[in-house]
């Protein structure tokens, strides 16, 4: 296990809807989260429409003994964004908030990510130092279209690379200084602001700075492409043999995160939720089945 060399700062940019997910999330980082990896946590507020009073105290109090480390942002303190859908904006802000952030590497999240066991600095940089990270194929990838757009617009050629290239999920680790080379060459093209640009072209965050670091040719000076597969329950609605697949996949590959979609938590039925709830009891986050399925069930008459 490497020592650690840095801290970072962990990013989630969020929704109004995500609220619940970001309490598993916080509580997630209680435990798991070493403080001595933590400069600080940012919660990025992408829509503050539709939160409930006093989310932000509720929220703070999971953190536990991080808690003093956390902050609250609105996303009109990082940038001012164009009216787009919150798909959107949640991909600008995750690279424009490099202008606030303490530390030279930020840790970007999604509310859906949560710790089921210790992070350790070896899943987040290699031994050389290089950020970790993961490659896919993305020929039959629904963010095909987004890829190729991000390659032409970088004066990249579609193929190879549409078979091979930088994920596009969290978590992702950025250099803050590749985040403000990848916004200078986008508004350089334009006399638009970063965001209207990434919004126009159709192009997504991460392929945006994976495809100006491959511009400028130091793509593989920056990452090491072997992290570990975080677990994803992406299926909606999700059967239970599906749920116990990927729930297996997270226990047999002792990846730190595991990851649940809101619209898929939603969706799922009581069996479902019985088999997820069991797997967070296991993993400490709630005292018992029972308990995450009642507090789950609290979150679904709030809404």
């Amino acid at each position: 296990m490497q020592p650690y060399r840095r801290p970072y700062s962990f990013v989630t940019v969020a929704h109004a809807e995500d609220d619940w997910l970001l309490r598993l999330q916080a509580r997630s980082m209680r435990l798991y989260l070493p403080p001595a990896m933590v400069e600080e946590i940012v919660v990025v507020e992408n829509s503050g429409a539709g939160r409930h009073v006093g989310w932000r105290d509720r929220l703070r109090l999971e953190y536990g003994d991080l808690a003093g480390r956390v902050r609250f942002l609105s996303s009109e303190a990082i940038a001012m964004m164009p009216a787009a859908p919150g798909w959107w904006t949640q991909q600008v802000l995750k690279i424009l908030v490099h202008r606030v952030v303490a530390c030279d590497r930020y840790v970007v999240l999604d509310a859906k990510n949560h710790l089921i066991r210790p992070l350790h600095p070896d899943f987040l940089e290699a031994a050389d130092g290089r950020m970790l990270s993961r490659r896919y194929c993305y020929r039959a990838h629904p963010l095909r279209h987004f890829l190729e757009n991000t390659l032409r617009l970088h004066d990249l050629p579609v193929e190879p690379h549409v078979g091979w290239f930088m994920q596009a999920d969290t978590p992702f680790t950025v250099d803050r200084s590749d985040a403000r080379s990848a916004v200078a060459f986008l508004e350089a093209r334009t006399a638009k602001s970063f965001a209207e640009r990434l919004i126009e072209a159709k192009v997504t965050e991460f392929f945006v700075l994976a495809a100006d670091l491959m511009r400028r040719g130091i793509l593989e000076d920056r990452y090491d492409f072997s992290r570990i597969a975080c677990p994803v329950v992406w299926d909606n609605p999700v059967e239970p043999g599906s749920l116990a697949a990927v729930i297996g996949e997270a226990e047999d590959s002792r990846a730190p995160i595991f990851s649940v979609h809101r619209r898929t938590l939603a969706n799922m039925n009581g069996n479902t939720r019985s088999i997820l709830c069991e797997f967070w009891q296991r993993h400490g986050l709630f005292g018992s089945t029972q308990e995450a399925m009642a507090d789950l069930a609290l979150h679904d008459a709030r809404e």
